[in-house]
């Protein structure tokens, strides 16, 4: 009897085992693969750089293209921001572009402002509707704590999914 105690564990083991290709064998998928743990910051860039992307209230609709221009001198091609409705009048072309070599993301926020982060030299902008205009500006670098590591990020950080990209690269802009 001890004997077979102490190969009880073993002989519980080899039984799941067995039944685990038994019920495999039946219904011809496989196991599913073990749960792997996900890190509290992860990589959100492919997100990052959907487009067409929709505002959160659904009235606009955000345009991020590799375009022929308006580009800076010296570069054909560069990333170009308009802004649409959802059937597809364009409402506002950003006219100045981001040059192609440079890699950009961008998401919306809450609150309907659009956010775009340039990786190559760690600018970030907004995009707010004023009235019938877009406007940009240059948004403040504000550092990892104040915008990852609270539960009430201040007002004036990226939106998550492209927070995760900023503090990622961390490349903030002098």
């Amino acid at each position: 009897m001890k004997t077979l105690l102490r190969f009880f564990p073993v002989l519980v083991c080899v039984a799941v085992f067995v039944l685990g290709i038994v019920l495999w064998r039946r219904t011809g998928e496989p196991p599913p693969p073990p749960a792997v743990p996900v890190s509290p910051v992860h990589d959100d860039s492919e997100r990052a750089q959907r487009s067409p992307l929709f505002s959160p209230d659904g009235r606009y609709v955000a345009k991020v293209e590799i375009l022929e221009g308006p580009c800076p001198e010296k570069f054909g091609q560069c990333w170009v921001v308009s802004f649409h409705t959802p059937e597809g009048e364009e409402l506002f072309r950003d006219r100045e572009g981001f040059p192609l070599p440079w890699n950009v993301y961008w998401a919306w926020d809450a609150r309907g402002r659009f956010w775009l982060y340039n990786t190559d030299d760690g600018a970030e902008y907004i995009w707010t509707r004023q009235g019938t205009r877009w406007m940009r500006e240059l948004a403040p670098f504000l550092p990892y704590e104040a915008c990852m590591k609270t539960a009430t990020p201040d007002p004036r950080c990226p939106p998550p999914v492209l927070a995760d990209v900023v503090y990622k690269h961390l490349k903030p802009r002098e």
